[in-house]
């Protein structure tokens, strides 16, 4: 029979995804748009052929500015809806660290660490930055929930767990 916290994990982890996202929201909105944000805009607002010339000479590849165009292009090139983004991807690392921490550790660890990773003050500052940070955080914390899963899977599933690690990384 499972215990309260065992039955109720996943709506406490949705809150804490919710008060993550919330509150980096919040600190990001109160913060102007600097040089390297204002950059990534610049980028994203450009054409998909031209974006990828430019990113060609950028130190950071491709990915995240054609999602943030691909974002803009259904909410707007608003401070809120470009910074949405980013929050969308830190609070979707939130929740994968937590589900890993459940994973690796079990419920109650979870709950213990995850007050830690909704206040994270690195994660919570690049959170809301139109850069490429928080997303990836994302994919690295997803590429090792799913490696994870991988190492603790017996049967055919490992192996496409594994083209997920491999596509992820």
């Amino acid at each position: 029979r499972p215990t309260w916290t065992e039955r109720h994990f996943m709506s406490i982890l949705v809150v804490s995804v919710l008060l993550f996202g919330g509150t980096s929201l919040a600190v990001g909105m109160a913060q102007s748009i600097w040089f390297d944000e204002a950059y990534s805009i610049m980028l994203a607002k450009q054409d998909t052929g031209q974006l990828l010339h430019l990113t060609a000479m950028d130190t950071h590849p491709p990915l995240y500015y054609l999602l943030l165009k691909g974002w803009a292009a259904m909410f707007g090139w608003s401070e809120l809806a470009v910074r949405s983004f980013s929050v969308l991807a830190a609070s979707g690392a939130v929740m994968v660290a937590g589900l890993l921490v459940k994973r690796l550790f079990g419920v109650r660890t979870a709950l213990v660490v995850l007050p830690f990773i909704v206040f994270a003050p690195f994660l919570l500052r690049y959170g809301f930055e139109i850069r490429m940070y928080a997303l990836a955080s994302l994919i690295g914390i997803a590429a090792t929930y799913v490696l994870t899963a991988a190492l603790q899977a017996k049967d055919r599933r490992q192996w496409i767990l594994y083209a997920a690690y491999a596509v992820l990384v």
